[in-house]
């Protein structure tokens, strides 16, 4: 039986799939990383979860989304969960057409 997205356990189905993963129960509010997973534990999460949730998403997911609290959350209320993580401070802005012309520059100038 697959869990619906907005279902109640899809915490405890995470916290399974973790499980069976990398042998190993994490907190809810832990970071992934912090926890001991790896990014290939983390790959094998996706397609567990994939799987059990019946539901494909993009394997970032895991990254942007980065404990089972933040992870669950985004399933059963994805608008909520599109706040950003990261502060404002830290978040990386994209680059402008000249941001990309001075790195292009300077690569060349090391090149010489």
């Amino acid at each position: 039986m697959t869990e619906k997205p907005g279902d109640s356990s899809v915490d405890a189905v995470i916290a399974a799939v973790i499980y069976e993963a990398a042998g190993t129960e994490i907190p809810a509010s832990a970071s992934f990383f912090d926890a001991g997973l790896t990014s290939e534990t983390l790959i094998e999460v996706h397609v567990g979860l994939q799987r059990r949730l019946g539901r494909i998403f993009p394997v970032a997911t895991l990254f942007k989304y980065p404990s089972r609290r933040a992870l669950s959350r985004y399933f059963t209320h994805p608008t909520e969960a599109a706040v950003p993580m990261a502060s404002p401070d830290t978040m990386v802005t994209a680059w402008t057409p000249q941001d990309r012309k001075e790195l292009r520059a300077r690569i060349r100038g090391r090149k010489r």
